[in-house]
């Protein structure tokens, strides 16, 4: 089989002289021979072999290269763990700051690859746009997800301000942090793919809907009831505070969280009557938070290019293996597509792609910074359509909200980011980065 290869100097070269086969999983590493002419490279010595001639479930993995080496056993076992899924590889090391050449590469592979998985310092496609009668600036990564898509910089300051409609083709997830920090995550995403029992597995899920949310989807379960057994739902004033849900977190653990809660990137902040009381990215990393995939209805949260709040449970919690955030304003407070694609059996990515496509791409505003982070290929255990109860509040008596409504909703996003309950830390934290606030 011939891969096709996108020409760039800074793409680190591994010359693949033989195919790696796990159990039925191709691994393919490659990169550019600056030297060569020729636009392709053989992938495999071994032309007989079935596995090397289609890659219809494959992921391109691709991975700072400074970050590489010290990761590399634990990005070997992860290929080991989904060849027992059928699910090829094909690993780049990437150098260059260059956006354009980071999304020609997965152009390259349309087609052939249905997800990507990003990770280190990579680049990220920066874009700004007037949403909550406010403008901002935010890293996206639907950039990358639909490879035919047309972006521009009208005004040439280096932030999109145009892009075609978005139609999802390769699903793309990110994993940032030290080597560490990757390595720690990559081995508790082993240890819950393999459900070894050293990383907690949870069988229920968990809504926390803070107080200026409270009256949205009042009492609504968002199809969760339907595919969990067991869900706890705290939306008000007296069980939404910061001890009840740390509280819930830390002692009896659960599978999926959806939270509704004011957020800058560095800092959840739980309203609590006259004050908000804050869980910082710092606390996160000291807590024994107990949850393997949470959906953050949480403004800038997932903000990966800054030390950020999804981050932290990635990298510093002992569960979490998958998040779905935003880097901007706004956040999915409609996941039923999402839900439903989790209950018939999608991966995490897979169930984003079908979210985005359906939902998502119908509105900048809310959805144009919504991202995911950690394994996308991986399946919530307990989530499942063969896992129904009955629901007094099914998936389909759920309907999206009106534009009265939507204003309402981001309403509370203005007061909030124009009230004066930042701390002192946090704003400095943000202008360094150039976050509005």
């Amino acid at each position: 089989m011939k891969i096709p290869l996108f020409k760039s100097k800074d793409i680190v070269l591994f010359i693949l002289l033989t195919t790696i086969i796990f159990s039925g999983c191709s691994m393919f590493i490659l990169n550019l021979d600056e030297t060569s002419n020729d636009s392709t490279t053989t992938a495999s010595s071994n032309e007989n072999s079935e596995t090397t001639t289609s890659l219809t479930d494959s992921m391109l993995i691709i991975i700072e290269h400074s970050l590489y080496s010290s990761i590399k056993s634990s990005v070997d076992t992860y290929i080991e763990d989904l060849s027992s899924e059928d699910i090829d590889c094909i690993i780049a090391t990437w150098t260059s700051t260059d956006v354009v050449e980071l999304k020609d590469l997965l152009k390259s592979y349309s087609g052939v690859i249905e997800s990507a998985f990003l990770i280190g310092d990579l680049p990220a496609a920066w874009y700004e746009q007037t949403a909550f009668n406010k403008e901002e600036t935010f890293p996206t990564d639907l950039y990358f997800m639909d490879t035919d898509s047309v972006w521009s910089d009208s005004d040439e300051n280096g932030y999109f301000d145009y892009h075609s409609d978005l139609h999802i083709d390769i699903y793309t997830s990110r994993l940032t942090g030290t080597a560490d920090e990757v390595n720690f995550y990559f081995n508790k995403l082993h240890n819950y793919r393999t459900n070894s029992g050293e990383t907690p597995v949870y069988d229920n899920a968990f809504i926390f809907k803070d107080d200026d949310w409270q009256d949205n989807y009042k009492n609504n379960y968002f199809g969760l009831d339907s595919i969990y057994s067991s869900v706890d739902y705290y939306q008000t004033t007296l069980n939404t505070t910061r001890a009840s849900y740390e509280n819930k977190l830390t002692q009896t653990g659960v599978e999926y969280v959806f939270q509704w809660i004011h957020a800058y990137p560095t800092a959840l902040f739980v309203d609590e009557g006259d004050n908000y009381n804050l869980i910082k990215t710092e606390d996160i990393a000291t807590s024994s938070f107990n949850a393997n995939f949470y959906n953050l209805f949480d403004c800038k949260a997932a903000r990966f290019t800054v030390d950020n709040v999804a981050e932290s449970y990635i990298n510093q919690t002992e569960s979490c293996i998958a998040i779905m955030g935003s880097t901007k304003a706004g956040g999915v407070y409609y996941p039923v597509e999402f839900h439903k694609a989790i209950a018939a059996g999608y991966s995490w990515g897979e169930a984003y792609k079908k979210w985005y496509n359906n939902i998502g791409c119908e509105d900048d505003s809310w959805y144009l910074g919504i991202v995911i982070m950690g394994d996308p290929t991986i399946h919530p255990y307990h989530a499942t359509g063969t896992n129904l109860s009955k629901s007094s509040r099914s998936i389909s008596d759920i309907i999206p909200l009106s534009k009265s409504e939507k204003e309402k909703l981001y309403n509370k996003f203005i007061d909030f980011e124009t009230s004066e309950v930042l701390p002192e830390e946090i704003r400095a934290t943000l202008e360094k980065n150039n976050i509005t606030y």
